[in-house]
């Protein structure tokens, strides 16, 4: 009788220490998911207060180019920074697989040398990796010539797809661009992002 005793309250002891560690267990689970959310909700805060960061420096900076865009006894090295910004970045981003070669000579001459290496490479693939894009508007803002180059800044609004998926996606990119007027090409761009959208500075 009494080693039956012991044994019941071995068993006990068992399912006692069994369901505290299933408690414990739980309940460290449950800790660690709350640290989680609490961590992702944090980063979000931090990633959303970047962003609105970001955009007020960006309109900050649209609107101190938008003054030279305004007005209207422009020379002719602001004509043909509009001009040739236009015509790059409407061959830039209108384009189909089959169509890389041709964009690549019709895009040469708008721009520098380095420049052209830089988006064309020698050991580059020679197509769009199956991409369509078309441009759907452009807004060029520059001021006025500061040393030898002009600078400017752009905002795209495209649309892209891939060759398997009929559903275009519509971005906005903001790009600082360089250009020489002495040989009329673009000497620089920079992506400044396209964590925005184009009516917040309009």
């Amino acid at each position: 009788m009494k080693r039956i005793l012991m044994i019941v309250l071995a068993c006990i002891l068992v399912v006692s220490l069994y369901l505290n560690y299933t408690q414990y267990t739980q309940h460290t689970k449950e800790k660690e998911q709350i640290q989680t959310l609490k961590k992702d909700k944090k980063e979000a805060e931090h990633k959303q207060t970047t962003v609105q960061q970001e955009n007020k420096t960006l309109t900050s900076q649209i609107d101190t180019y938008k003054k030279f865009n305004n007005n209207q006894n422009k020379d002719q090295s602001e004509l043909d920074f509009n001009d040739v910004s236009q015509e790059f970045l409407t061959k830039m981003f209108t384009f189909e697989p089959d169509t890389y070669d041709q964009r690549k000579e019709e895009i040469k001459p708008l721009i520098s040398e380095e420049l052209f290496e830089q988006y064309f490479p020698e050991d580059a693939y020679g197509d769009s990796n199956s991409v369509y894009s078309k441009l759907n508007d452009t807004q060029i803002f520059y001021q006025a010539k500061q040393g030898e180059n002009m600078q400017g800044l752009a905002v795209v609004e495209y649309e892209s797809r891939s060759s398997d998926n009929n559903d275009w996606k519509k971005d906005t990119v903001l790009y600082q661009i360089s250009f020489d007027p002495t040989t009329k090409q673009i000497q620089s761009l920079k992506n400044l992002g396209n964590s925005f959208e184009a009516e917040n500075f309009f």
